[in-house]
């Protein structure tokens, strides 16, 4: 009688563990779908990033004088309702702080890669951080 109450204990507990295990791979896989919708929408926000700069350079190349030496930013007491904007000149920028165009940085993190690169080295040549290489790596991915 104690082998039978063995046995099923054992079983319950093999049964309760099977039953944890479909469970986390259910959690595993709806997280999974969760982090790809999060990469997509990462991507969208990246390529309308991408699309307002090149409008943003295009404004630059036809009128340089309505730029120059000034900067757009809200007054303190205006909130976030975008009333109040004050020109203010914009703070020196040093040689080091370039902005790159996210999709050519992209395109090159890509072909260096496909050279057989490791993305501390693809960093070191582009000058980017290693973040940086990943992430267009992992973007790479998914499309």
């Amino acid at each position: 009688m104690a082998y039978f109450f063995l046995l099923a204990g054992a079983f319950l507990l093999f049964w309760g563990l099977w039953q944890i295990r479909r469970e986390v791979r259910e959690e595993a896989r709806e997280a999974a779908g969760v982090v790809d919708e999060l990469i997509v929408a990462g991507q969208h926000l990246l390529d309308q990033i991408d699309q307002r700069k090149r409008e943003l350079d295009e404004l630059r190349a036809t009128d340089p004088g309505r730029c120059a030496g000034r900067s757009l930013v809200p007054a303190a007491d205006a909130g976030m309702s975008g009333e109040g904007v004050v020109d203010k000149a914009p703070a020196p920028v040093k040689e080091k702080a370039q902005v790159r165009p996210t999709a050519g940085l992209r395109e090159k993190v890509w072909t260096l890669a496909d050279t057989g690169l490791s993305p501390p080295e693809i960093a070191r040549r582009l000058g980017s951080s290693k973040g940086e290489v990943e992430l267009a790596l992992r973007l790479r991915q998914v499309r």
